[in-house]
């Protein structure tokens, strides 16, 4: 772990994912908005939350593309609290067709997935759990609504307390 920009992980996942924003075959493209806060350094592996970002973009790209609505993705970052353990938030909101209630209970179960077979492994979700919360100690949480998307919320601690706790012993 080492202190980490969060906006470049983010950039660099859009740009991995940049062409799939563009309009295609019947599907007319998606409009991105970005709301950038101002966040301190972030303890953290870099790669693995760029992995979240990716993993959490290419879901909402996904639900996008097989919607008839226009697509918005959201993305809005801010420092939510200062003082001796201060939080930072990652919102991610799209305009899909939201998840649907009898599967809720399942989404980051690994292998779950809605996806048709070859398209998707089930992982993603799983992962992005698994990174936030186990190795960041940070919060993942969503709202979805079939009427206008799915929203995703990621709180992490700007230093961990694992990594506190090691600093201690050093």
């Amino acid at each position: 772990m080492k202190p980490t920009n969060l906006h470049d992980c983010l950039d660099e996942t859009l740009t991995l994912l940049r062409h799939r924003l563009e309009p295609h075959g019947r599907f007319g493209g998606i409009e991105l908005q970005i709301d950038r806060g101002e966040l301190p350094m972030v303890t953290c592996h870099g790669g693995q939350m760029a992995q979240v970002l990716m993993n959490l973009l290419g879901n909402a790209i996904d639900a996008m593309e097989s919607s008839d609505r226009a697509g918005l993705l959201s993305i809005c970052t801010q420092c939510l609290t200062s003082g001796p353990h201060p939080l930072v938030e990652i919102i991610v909101r799209d305009s899909g067709h939201g998840i649907p209630e009898s599967i809720r209970s399942q989404l980051f179960d690994p292998f779950f997935t809605t996806k048709p077979v070859g398209r998707g492994t089930g992982l993603g979700l799983s992962i992005a759990y698994q990174i936030v919360v186990e190795n960041h100690d940070g919060t993942i949480d969503y709202t979805s609504d079939a009427d206008w998307g799915t929203e995703f919320r990621i709180r992490l601690p700007v230093q961990p307390k694992h990594r506190l706790r090691s600093l201690d012993h050093e």
